[in-house]
């Protein structure tokens, strides 16, 4: 199965690259922030503390999370709208930040890519470092925080969530600081980088078809839908090393 990693901080793009390379392959996708949201959805709708790291590690016992297509179920209900509200996501990088959350979402996520037929497309902030990380693809995304405002307010828009890009970006920017907090253990570089693209183009040499075809949508997806938010960009591709090749190698020590 072949599976494809995207990371990156949150409103960087990683769900409509997600969606867009799923697409265009024919690969499922998997949209791990939704767990987490979902989760703390739970944790809001219990009156669970979602600073008592004992309380709510203890009633993950009591979640059934699912997927049809891209809406998600929690306890058989749908909350693909719901998680998306303010208040799960003021909470959400709270919830997502104990270990035993994590573990146990790491744990789903494997799961549930692993009824993939063909290939599978996960986004996330350590999907290619701590949930697969031998994924044949690694991409991670980056955007301004300008950029990452712009989009999440769009969303919101989209969702009758009232507010300002200032008040967005206010909360953007302490979710940052939380996530922060895990990169020692769960973001560290993803490694080995075979090529830096941005929102004009691709350097091609030595990757494989698959890589070039992704590279080609995101590219054009960019160019086309993502003019007015242009803050956005792919930093890295990366091979799990496996797959690599001696020119592969001499391509990612020239990178470096």
């Amino acid at each position: 199965m072949y599976i494809i990693a995207i990371d990156g901080p949150a409103a960087s793009g990683k769900s409509t690259v997600a969606k867009l390379i799923a697409k265009q392959l024919g690969f499922s996708y998997l949209d791990t922030g939704a767990m987490y949201r979902a989760y703390t959805l739970y944790v809001i709708e219990h009156n669970i503390d979602p600073y008592n790291e004992e309380l709510v590690n203890k009633n993950l016992i009591n979640i059934n999370i699912s997927f049809d297509k891209t809406d998600i179920y929690l306890n058989s209900i749908n909350v693909t709208s719901r998680i998306r509200e303010d208040d799960v996501t003021k909470l959400v990088s709270i919830v997502c930040a104990y270990k035993k959350v994590r573990e146990y979402m790491v744990k789903l996520q494997r799961e549930i890519a692993s009824t993939s037929e063909n290939g599978v497309i996960l986004d996330g902030r350590d999907i290619g470092t701590v949930v697969f990380p031998n994924a044949n693809l690694k991409i991670y995304l980056v955007a301004s925080n300008e950029a990452r405002a712009k989009r999440r307010k769009i969303d919101n828009d989209k969702l009758g969530i009232i507010c300002s890009e200032e008040e967005v970006l206010k909360e953007l920017i302490r979710r940052d600081e939380i996530d922060s907090q895990l990169k020692s253990e769960l973001m560290t570089s993803l490694q080995p980088a075979f090529a830096r693209i941005s929102a004009m183009g691709v350097r091609y040499s030595a990757l494989p078809a698959h890589t070039k075809e992704i590279a080609d949508a995101l590219n054009e997806e960019m160019s086309d839908k993502w003019s007015g938010l242009r803050g956005i960009s792919v930093v890295s591709f990366g091979l799990s090393s496996a797959t690599a090749s001696e020119e592969d190698e001499k391509m990612i020590k020239e990178l470096q």
